[in-house]
């Protein structure tokens, strides 16, 4: 819990969606969770579906633990593979990168000559 200038508390659930919330072109609000929560509850909701948890079970052990009511529909679509967070053109952390033989020829190709 969280305490607010006014005095008042509030749930640190309720400050993650305000931080979810986007402004897209149109001027729509959009609400997007931050990628590395996505990975997370993806990574929980396919480890709860490997248990043999039902959609509601898990729906029901996420809001338990995260506090987020997903959809049954969005964990369907994640369960059947249509969906996922690592999906994507970014990289959302450093913590998902892993040394390689190729990370390093890109690496050493992409330095000016002069430097280093």
């Amino acid at each position: 819990m969280a305490q607010t200038e006014s005095g008042s508390r509030q749930s640190e659930s309720d400050s993650v969606r305000r931080e979810e919330t986007q402004i897209v072109s149109s001027g729509r609000k959009r609400r997007c969770r931050p990628r590395e929560l996505r990975i997370k509850l993806y990574d929980r909701v396919m480890a709860l579906r490997q248990l043999g948890l039902s959609y509601s079970k898990i729906r029901d052990v996420i809001k338990q633990e995260y506090g987020i009511e997903l959809s049954t529909s969005q964990i369907s679509q994640w369960v059947r593979g249509l969906y996922s967070p690592y999906n994507g053109r970014r990289i959302p952390s450093l913590e998902l990168l892993e040394p390689s033989e190729d990370l390093a020829y890109v690496i050493s190709h992409n330095i000016p000559q002069g430097e280093g």
